[in-house]
């Protein structure tokens, strides 16, 4: 959260003089020795029960942790979209806008060979979509019309699904429930797991190359990004790392190591 957070703090430092008082803000709490702590000159805050105050404006901190400095993710109040306020989440929005584009880019549930459409659908169904939401918020900040990022928060949550249903598999984790329910391979059974992941990750980049809200050449680095993010120096290196990891000598693993893990695995996509 910290990474994104920094990633898009410039854009909402710019947004935030558009904020009207008594907004309800939801913000990202950041500890004043935090070595991560991502640069906020000027936005020093004072705590007020679980409410802060931000240069004059009420800002409400969902988890209430003290903090000496307050990175603003969201708000409520006003106008969604509104040019001079910040939104930069609507969650609830932007997961039901995902899941009615993923409906409309799946394959239906009828499609032949059924049983391999009916799995991919039960493989995408659930989870948190925090990439599609980073995806959305990134649109917000830059100014762009939610269309134009559609594809891209569809392809980044396929590689995810594919990569749950092949992290589960008895070769890797052996996991039997993935949110809640029987994971692919338990559900189906193991070689419609592989396929499974085998078409996601596949549909991921078809679902970019397809896009015609974009300029060709924006689809090709798009592709070419998540290509190179999902692949082996990217996510299914950072997998290939951990399961070397869990057949390591305890204590041979160092914070290093564990940090180009997870920069690979979680982090690159």
């Amino acid at each position: 959260a910290v990474m994104a957070a920094t990633a898009l703090k410039d854009a909402a430092n710019d947004r935030l003089a558009g904020i009207a008082d008594g907004s309800a803000i939801y913000a990202l709490a950041v500890d004043e020795g935090s070595k991560h702590a991502p640069e906020r000159p000027g936005l020093r805050a004072e705590k007020s029960g679980n409410a802060f105050r931000l240069t004059g404006r009420k800002v409400f901190v969902a988890d209430g942790t003290s903090a000496s400095r307050v990175l603003v993710l969201a708000r409520t109040g006003g106008a969604v979209g509104d040019a001079q306020g910040l939104t930069l989440f609507d969650i609830d929005a932007d997961r039901a806008r995902l899941a009615a584009r993923m409906d409309a880019g799946l394959p239906t549930a009828d499609t032949h060979p059924v049983r391999l459409h009916q799995a991919m659908r039960y493989a995408c169904e659930g989870g948190k979509r925090l990439r599609a939401l980073l995806v959305y918020a990134t649109a917000r900040c830059l100014g762009l019309p939610l269309e134009r990022a559609d594809a891209s928060a569809c392809a980044v949550e396929l590689i995810h699904a594919y990569s749950l249903v092949h992290d589960d598999l008895p070769a890797m984790d052996d996991d039997d429930l993935r949110r809640g329910r029987p994971t692919v391979h338990r559900q189906y059974d193991e070689a419609t797991a592989i396929l499974v992941g085998d078409a996601l990750g596949t549909l991921a980049f078809e679902v970019l190359a397809a896009d015609d809200t974009v300029a060709a050449a924006i689809r090709a680095e798009l592709v070419l990004r998540l290509t190179r993010a999902s692949g082996s120096v990217g996510m299914v290196g950072g997998q290939a790392l951990d399961l070397a990891a869990e057949g390591a000598a305890p204590g041979s693993v160092d914070l290093s190591a564990l940090q180009d893990l997870h920069q690979r695995k979680t982090g690159a996509l």
